[in-house]
């Protein structure tokens, strides 16, 4: 049996852990948290969290970000926002220079925000692990 995409054209609500929307860069995102089975059966098992995102004008705009549960740490959220705050930037025409200078003045601009909800969805995931005890 193959495995299932969740693809943006393809979006279907599947049963999560956890999940809520935040807010950042000025745009809404889906923040889901994953078991380890349903992760590796929706999204794989090569890594332990993704940024999903399609944006289209004057359309529905896709934007998630999945974590598989048990594995989920500070860096790994980090990492995803990070995903979600470049995502809008375009680099397809850009320089490495120029990429590490754009890379570097979105990071400058945004660290606070990325911070505190790094620490906030963290603190999210904790205590939906201990309630479930």
């Amino acid at each position: 049996m193959g495995r299932k995409q969740i693809t943006p054209t393809g979006y279907k609500p599947i049963i999560t852990k956890l999940w809520f929307r935040v807010s950042f860069c000025g745009q809404k995102w889906t923040v889901r948290l994953f078991s380890a089975k349903a992760f590796e059966k929706y999204i794989g098992s090569d890594c332990v969290g993704i940024c999903q995102y399609e944006h289209r004008k004057n359309k529905r705009q896709f934007r998630t970000i999945s974590f598989q549960g048990p594995r989920v740490c500070r860096d790994t959220i980090a990492h995803e926002l990070t995903h979600a705050m470049l995502s809008y930037r375009d680099f397809s025409k850009s320089s490495p220079n120029s990429i590490e200078e754009r890379v570097c003045e979105a990071t400058g601009k945004h660290y606070k925000r990325l911070y505190k909800l790094t620490e906030m969805i963290y603190r999210r995931f904790r205590k939906a692990a201990y309630d479930r005890r």
